[in-house]
Order: structure tokens, then C-alpha cells, then sequence
């Protein structure tokens, strides 16, 4: 929801010195008070580092998977 706030011109300087590239007002004010805005899960891609680990517990999924009882479900 958008509401109209009355800012001195000293504010608004402030925040346009401090406004990044394409960052709306709102998104300063988030990033200068230490709110965190809402995540994507396409935020997390690119940090896991390719050291092997990853593809270290997919294996271990896959055994647990492969190993577990199956139940068999009728219908």
C-alpha cells in the first residue's frame, strides 16, 4: 500500500545522494534502517561454491532415497 509522506528538502537530498541506480525511495529507506525486503529464492543462486559439496549431498539424497523401505500405495 502507497501513502504519500511530506519530506523536508534536506530528506530528500539525503536520500538521493544515497538512492542507487534503478532503487526506489522506499527500497533506500529499507536499506539505510536495516529492513530486509522480501527474498527470492533466486537471490541464493551462484553461492554455493563448486567445491564438490554439492554434488556430495545430492549423492547422499540418492543412496537415502534408493535405500529407504518403499510403500506401496493402492488404489
Amino acid at each position: 500500500m502507497a501513502k504519500n509522506v511530506a519530506l523536508s528538502n534536506e530528506v530528500i537530498e539525503f536520500l538521493e545522494r544515497h538512492k542507487k541506480i534503478g532503487e526506489s525511495y522506499s527500497g533506500v529507506i529499507r536499506r539505510l534502517t536495516g529492513e530486509k525486503e522480501k527474498s527470492s529464492w533466486r537471490d541464493a543462486i551462484g553461492l554455493w561454491k563448486d567445491d564438490g559439496e554439492f554434488d556430495k549431498i545430492f549423492s547422499d539424497i540418492i543412496k537415502e532415497r534408493l535405500s529407504s523401505k518403499r510403500r506401496v500405495i493402492k488404489w
